[in-house]
């Protein structure tokens, strides 16, 4: 008996244990521009662009350094580091990491019980003797339609990729994410890591993705 109860804690406690590891879902594009190459030799600057958010962009740069250099670049500089030369880095990598709340407005069914016309014979024996009564019969169904609003916040992630000689673009790549129990911090983090694990410096790309989190993970 003692080893069935122990049995069966162990077992609650695996596959809870399993249920509680957490997916995250994003998207993932690319751009590349035919003409130019992207090589794991290039000299990148990685900078923020004045055209995003700025504010939430300039905290993360530090973790796109490190990410780009764990994808193999061997020269990468912070905004904070780049050499006072005019030839010290062959692309420049602007980012920018924003997020957006829309609301908006849907209609929802509204279902309650209504007579459909027919009914149905109930007997009840009480004694030595049976009465019966006739009962209308409902079906579950929409009786009508409300105004309902939702918001849903999405979370992105850029990097745009510009050759620092001639100031043309190189490639583009885009993360997206709707991750709605996580903090900012949790999803951008999650964002970086993922998108520029999946560069390719070749071939256009657009897919979405699910990521199982390591257990314990925490998203706060």
């Amino acid at each position: 008996m003692l080893f069935r109860f122990i049995f069966i804690i162990s077992a609650f406690l695996f596959f809870s244990a399993c249920a509680a590891n957490k997916e995250m879902e994003a998207s993932f594009s690319s751009q590349v521009e035919p003409d130019h190459s992207v090589s794991t030799n290039n000299k990148l600057a990685v900078l923020v662009s004045e055209k995003g958010n700025v504010s939430e962009s300039k905290p993360y740069v530090k973790q796109v350094v490190d990410a780009l250099k764990l994808r193999g670049f061997k020269n990468v500089y912070s905004y904070n580091d780049i050499p006072n030369t005019a030839d010290s880095f062959d692309l420049a990598v602007l980012i920018d990491l924003s997020k957006r709340t829309d609301v908006r407005e849907y209609q929802k069914d509204i279902y309650d019980f209504v007579d459909n016309g027919k009914t149905r014979s109930v007997c009840v024996r009480t004694g030595g003797s049976t009465q019966c009564n006739d009962e209308k019969e409902l079906e579950y169904e929409v009786v009508g339609q409300s105004m309902e609003t939702e918001s849903l916040t999405g979370y992105y992630f850029s990097l745009h990729w510009i050759n620092a000689k001639n100031k043309k673009k190189v490639m583009l790549n885009f993360g997206t994410s709707y991750e709605e129990e996580c903090s900012d911090k949790a999803v951008y983090s999650f964002l970086i890591s993922q998108t520029i694990s999946r560069l390719d410096f070749e071939n256009k790309d657009k897919h979405e993705y699910t990521v199982k989190m390591p257990e314990g993970y925490n998203c706060s």
